[in-house]
């Protein structure tokens, strides 16, 4: 009886034993993914969010297309954000000499630490804490909003840069420009409001703005370790 006691309590304790070398086994690897999954290297880090569900103000509604990337594989300068824009649904008579673009982010950005660079059409104006900027030779762009605006009454945007009227969409035509990143993400940078001016050919202007993008992307860090998790769970219901 004795013997058969033993015998029992050594193969409980194997079993025990191999059980807990396999839970700290799984346990390890599960922290070995996460720790993959969690780590802020630039590899995980490609983002790219859209605005283009702007409210219309001013006496035209235009429809824009506003995209900001930090992806480095796609030509975005390292440590810097894209900016695109481009006018969709052009009519006939649309001119869009698009003069102001303005945007919020946390109160990050200086003039001396904006680094705007790689504009596909050269701005001629910047401001800060401002709803309006002006430069030489005709060039100026304002984006006070009125009460219809609610909440973005007499905003005051962080950043403001403006271009003459000479930068004219009405081509279709893509355009873009690059800032730093300073320690932002994409999402750091919200509340886009724009200015467009003789949009129909007839003097009207456009003022549009939008508070946050279409959807915001899950980072990639996210999806490594969801699919990590699911990859571990399915080599252990294997071995079980």
């Amino acid at each position: 009886m004795n013997n058969s006691n033993n015998t029992n309590y050594q193969m409980a304790s194997c079993t025990s034993t191999r059980n807990h070398f396999q839970a700290i086994k799984s346990a390890s690897t599960l922290l070995f993914f996460l720790v993959i999954a969690l780590l802020p290297a630039r590899f995980a880090q490609a983002a790219v969010i859209t605005f283009s569900d702007f409210t219309h103000l001013g006496s035209d509604d235009v429809d824009y297309i506003v995209t900001i990337e930090d992806d480095a594989e796609a030509g975005v300068t390292a440590n810097h954000f894209k900016i695109s824009y481009q006018v969709v649904s052009l009519g006939a008579s649309t001119t869009e000499k698009f003069t102001g673009f303005f945007f919020d982010a946390n109160d990050a950005y200086t003039s001396a630490n904006l680094g705007l660079s790689n504009e596909s059409v050269e701005s001629c104006a910047l401001g800060f804490n401002t709803n309006q900027v002006s430069g030489s030779g005709g060039c100026n762009s304002n984006l006070t909003l009125g009460g219809v605006a609610g909440a973005f009454q007499g905003h005051s945007w962080d950043v403001g840069i403006g271009w003459k009227t000479s930068n004219d969409l009405s081509g279709g035509q893509i355009e873009s420009f690059e800032i730093a990143a300073l320690s932002l993400s994409v999402n750091d940078i919200s509340n886009i409001g724009l200015r467009g001016q003789d949009t129909n050919g007839g003097g009207g202007s456009a003022k549009e703005f939008q508070s946050t993008p279409n959807a915001v992307p899950v980072p990639a860090s996210v999806w490594l370790f969801l699919s990590s998790t699911v990859a571990l769970l399915v080599v252990r219901k294997k071995r079980q």
